[in-house]
């Protein structure tokens, strides 16, 4: 069966999904139509074989080409040690992206994005909890925690090769997704001249249209939910994941969130300075554009 070509590990609210489709495009290469692959991720998936999961995600392995690619993402990868090491036993030459987004900016998105399923805590409390060192409260996890691409991809480069792992930042992407489209194109040793549709933008942050319907969704993420199972029996995996991105965005209004307020964000962009600057120190890359938006 056909191995994983290229996973996108991270980070949340960068771009990930965005990429994904992107690339899923081109006539040679296959992706999953869900937000996520959690096969390396959830121990449960894990256990339950790759076959499985091929299945779920990719449809019947006879209608994929042995000479195309396949790829996959799980924005949350890049946390998860274990993951890397099962990723490394399927298929060790895997390429690996990482895409970072201004930290700050990653964590009031990841923020937005969470309120449409459930109310939390005012953002600004996630100040209290870097002051206080809380790094067990669910703020700093979900929110800060996420933003330390260094500490991450020092653990990448110990599973996997410096030019099998391609860092590149959600701003120059924002600006020219077709710049590192190309590269993977190339990579990956596919036709480079493609060029898929970069004007839509997938998963974006907004407002929930209804909060009812978005804990409705909430609670038919769940794995247990019987509702969600009965579906999955009777609907074929792709489609069923095809219909759950659909309801998500059909809830989703066309209002943007509020700005994050001056005081908290620099706050955040001062904590994020030395990690930034190892994740230079890493891999070469200038976040100059990270420090211009902490002076705002």
């Amino acid at each position: 069966m056909k191995k994983i070509d290229l996973m996108i590990v991270g980070a949340q609210k960068a771009a990930t999904t965005s990429l994904k489709n992107y690339l899923g495009e081109h006539p040679e290469i296959t992706t999953h139509p869900q937000i996520e692959f959690d096969y390396f991720v959830r121990t449960k998936a894990f256990e339950a074989g790759y076959e499985e999961a091929f299945h779920k995600h990719f449809g019947d392995p006879a209608l994929i080409s042995p000479e195309g690619r396949l790829i996959a993402k799980n924005a949350n990868m890049c946390t998860h040690r274990r993951a890397f090491e099962r990723l490394k036993e399927h298929n060790p030459e895997c390429l690996v992206v990482y895409l970072l987004r201004n930290p700050v900016d990653r964590a009031y998105s990841s923020y937005s994005m969470q309120k449409l399923y459930k109310e939390r805590p005012p953002f600004p409390t996630v100040i209290d909890a870097i002051r206080s060192d809380d790094r067990d409260s669910y703020m700093y996890r979900q929110f800060v925690r996420l933003g330390l691409y260094s500490e991450f991809l020092k653990r990448m480069y110990e599973y996997f090769p410096k030019d099998s792992v391609i860092v590149h930042l959600f701003e120059d992407f924002k600006n020219d997704p077709s710049k590192l489209c190309n590269k993977i194109f190339e990579k990956l040793d596919v036709d480079p001249n493609f060029r898929p549709d970069l004007e839509k933008r997938h998963n974006q942050t907004r407002k929930a249209r209804s909060r009812v319907f978005s804990t409705m969704l909430r609670s038919l993420r769940r794995q247990d939910n019987p509702l969600k199972n009965a579906a999955k029996a009777v609907l074929p995996p792709r489609l069923f994941g095809k219909i759950a991105v659909g309801l998500t965005e059909m809830n989703k209004s066309s209002k943007k969130v509020e700005p994050l307020d001056p005081e908290t964000r620099k706050a955040l962009a001062e904590f994020f300075v030395p990690f930034n600057e190892e994740l230079e120190q890493l891999t070469g890359i200038d976040t100059g554009i990270w420090r211009k938006t902490r002076k705002n």
